[in-house]
């Protein structure tokens, strides 16, 4: 049977936003499943604009731009790669004259805002690399969203895994031509991904139980709307709780390893 997609008003995602504690002057790092909250009624570039509302001129946004082709083409570019299944609002993101696009042809982000500029120049071989814009971006403390996304899109959960070497991924080197700007453009650039070790490939889970936790902490906080689970906290109170796991057992994403 065809799904209906629910229909959704401004200033009920407005409410939302508030109930979520975002307030003026916040730094987000968003990840979108829109689809989950409904169509939107004030035009399809509401949920973008009420965010950028909210945090007013002094907060910033980031959306996952990540994709994968250049692993398989040798060959980047900030403005035709599109990010691969990262959501309308990184999709909007990117269409957005006032955005920009990490330096990393596979793990960039987009930004917008007063932190974009001054953190848009930071090149790393990985981008969760200990000064890397995921790490940068823990010091200006930027909070996680959900908007219909799920806690295991949490893109944060990289950074742990990459920290303590996780035996379920592997760093690969990829070498090609990358196009970061206009003006900067250059021919066998190198830069690493820790990713997935296709021999293992192992069934992950356990990110809606950090996230439980996190909100029985009283660290993260969650918000009802269209009958979906939004979710927003800080991205450093995400990585230490992951890390304090993946201390004890590296493996602890497992699921298998998990429920041993």
């Amino acid at each position: 049977m065809k799904r209906t997609l629910s229909k959704i008003e401004q200033n009920l995602f407005s409410n939302a936003l508030d109930n979520l504690g975002i307030v003026e002057g916040d730094n987000l790092f968003v990840h979108s499943d829109l689809l989950h909250l409904g169509f939107p009624l004030d035009g399809k570039l509401m949920y973008l604009d009420t965010l950028k509302h909210k945090i007013g001129k002094m907060g910033s946004l980031f959306a996952p731009a990540f994709t994968f082709s250049f692993l398989r083409e040798h060959e980047y570019d900030y403005k035709l790669t599109r990010p691969i299944n990262m959501g309308f609002l990184s999709d909007q993101l990117l269409s957005d004259p006032n955005s920009c696009r990490s330096k990393h042809p596979i793990n960039s982000i987009l930004m917008y805002g007063p932190l974009a500029n001054k953190l848009n120049n930071i090149e790393t071989l990985s981008a969760y690399a200990e000064d890397g814009i995921f790490a940068k971006l823990l010091d200006h403390n930027v909070k996680i969203v959900l908007l219909g996304a799920r806690p295991d899109h949490i893109s944060y959960s990289h950074f742990s895994e990459e920290l303590f070497s996780v035996p379920y991924r592997k760093f690969l080197s990829v070498q090609g031509s990358v196009r970061f700007s206009e003006t900067d453009e250059r021919e066998n650039c190198v830069f690493q991904f820790f990713g997935r070790n296709l021999e293992i490939d192992p069934v992950l889970g356990g990110y809606d139980t950090l996230v439980k936790e996190l909100i029985k902490e009283h660290k993260w906080t969650s918000t009802n709307l269209q009958g979906c689970t939004l979710y927003s906290g800080l991205a450093l109170d995400y990585i230490q709780h992951l890390n304090l796991k993946l201390a004890e057992n590296p493996a602890w994403l497992i699921e298998k390893e998990r429920f041993s």
